[in-house]
């Protein structure tokens, strides 16, 4: 019995994780992560600094600093030469994937999904995916099911399908994914639900391998489930080439002790997917979200996203809908974002010239320098766009929809996100809002928090806190508007 094991790939701009691939009935056996500065021993909880992490019943095996060959997670998570004034770990609870594994419990042992027991609705389907490859999915008959322990990583990427016939939960647990051949299709995912039943992804490994596999799926979670809940818990979600999770679903979220590395990694359209940790987009007018909580969760925006995320929390995507959000919560959250292009890139000023297609060509005179990755701001017709590459002394690809024409005044920006914590918009109102205790290293954002043409009814904001300067984050929007958010202001 082989036992399945990480390899590490760790690029300069962002790092990327592959898993070997593994037999049937195969020990999830992740090695035990070494002593870092984070802590001295990753395994008892060392902090004790709110009684709410999650660390004292948290069986999972995976956790970042090892599998990602770094020192520490803040060795991961800071890309462009940032530093924390804190160290390496400044905030006083126990974090997933830090300080207690994710993903399954250790020792769990994988079933291959093409001969494991499954639920009454479910099977598995050799040539059922679009790709003509393996499907498991549930349909008619399948009330409740629960998928444990399987490894959807065989087979070329196995892909989770639940109908609009399935009732009740769906519960995947203690399972690993990783994106191949099989799932990496246009518009193709790892696991979609769709219907009325619910989701539960609990201590779950989700690889979406990008640049491994670099057909951009449309996420690597879909939710299309009207108003049934979604439920992430200890969970790590990897390598999103749009984003971790996308749907329609307004029914309530809980997201808590949970890892989400890498956003938005193949996308360079401005116009594009946006990257959220999950865009919740209920299409019916006046729809009401009854709760959104996001709580103790990992995230980490690379300096190889490219400039479409609004921000990792992002309650409601669709306009003109004027639905109501209940109750939204981002507490205990440890969130980095990073530049564009990593810590090696420069911003360029008093840009003019000309584009044609998807070339710009600039014009001599301008300050600074142009950067690969990048993002030219006031294009015509006050457009952007991300910098895909250069092509000779004076002319640069570059990505999105692009209009034709002469500009001036243009410059680059190397964030890679509007706001670094949360953005709220496209609502006809957020009923209550809770955003405590938040940790964040806003490098690589206009903002921390943002809010945008939709009231906020009441409004708790505090203990926020930098990773950078260490000083508060509070208010909305920029230094104009009253917000604080070191360094940025």
């Amino acid at each position: 019995m082989s036992s399945l094991r990480l390899t590490v790939t760790f690029a300069a701009t962002c790092a990327f994780l592959s898993l070997a691939s593994a037999a049937q009935a195969t020990p999830f056996d992740l090695p035990a992560p070494p002593p870092t500065s984070d802590s001295a021993n990753l395994t008892n909880c060392p902090y004790s600094g709110w009684s709410g992490d999650g660390c004292a019943t948290a069986q999972g095996g995976w956790y970042i600093a090892p599998a990602y060959g770094t020192t520490s997670f803040q060795a991961l998570a800071a890309q462009s030469g940032q530093s924390w004034v804190g160290g390496s770990h400044p905030w006083t609870w126990n974090a997933p994937g830090v300080d207690y594994g994710v993903g399954p419990v250790s020792g769990t042992v994988l079933s291959d999904p093409a001969t494991a027991r499954l639920p009454t609705g479910c099977v598995y389907r050799p040539t059922g995916s679009v790709a003509h490859g393996p499907e498991l999915y549930c349909g008619k008959g399948a009330v409740s099911p629960t998928l444990n322990a399987l490894d959807f990583s065989l087979h070329g990427c196995v892909v989770f399908l639940a109908d609009g016939n399935v009732t009740g939960l769906v519960t995947i647990s203690n399972s690993n994914f990783r994106n191949g051949p099989n799932c990496s299709v246009p518009f193709g995912f790892l696991i979609k639900v769709a219907g009325n039943a619910g989701l539960t992804l609990q201590n779950d490994l989700i690889d979406e391998a990008w640049p491994t596999f670099q057909t951009p799926l449309v996420s690597t979670v879909v939710v299309n489930t009207i108003s049934a809940p979604l439920t992430v818990r200890e969970t790590a979600i990897l390598n999103a080439s749009q984003r971790p999770m996308g749907g329609t679903s307004w029914g309530p979220l809980d997201v808590e002790n949970s890892v989400f590395i890498g956003f938005t990694l193949s996308s360079t359209a401005n116009t594009g997917q946006h990257g959220e940790i999950f865009e919740q987009g209920s299409p019916i007018p006046g729809a009401t979200y009854p709760s959104i909580v996001y709580r103790n969760n990992i995230v980490v925006i690379p300096a190889a996203s490219a400039l479409v995320i609004s921000a990792p929390f992002y309650p409601n995507g669709l306009s003109g809908k004027l639905n109501i959000i209940t109750t939204f919560v981002a507490d205990h959250n440890v969130v980095a974002t990073n530049w564009a292009g990593g810590a090696g890139a420069t911003q360029a000023t008093g840009l003019s010239g000309t584009v044609t297609g998807q070339i710009m060509t600039v014009n001599p005179g301008y300050a600074g320098a142009i950067s690969v990755g990048t993002t030219v701001v006031r294009l015509p017709g006050g457009r952007a766009a991300t910098i895909l590459s250069r092509l000779n002394a004076t002319q640069y690809l570059l990505s999105g929809t692009v209009l034709a024409g002469t500009f001036t005044g243009a410059s680059t920006v190397r964030a890679t996100t509007s706001a670094a914590l949360a953005e709220f918009s496209y609502a006809a109102a957020y009923q209550n809002v809770v955003i405590t205790s938040n940790f964040v290293d806003p490098t690589g954002a206009f903002s921390c928090v943002r809010q945008i043409s939709s009231p906020i009814l009441n409004l708790t904001m505090s203990g926020n806190q930098s990773l950078v300067t260490g000083a508060a984050i509070s208010g909305m929007g920029y230094k104009a508007s009253g917000a604080t958010c070191g360094p940025l202001f």
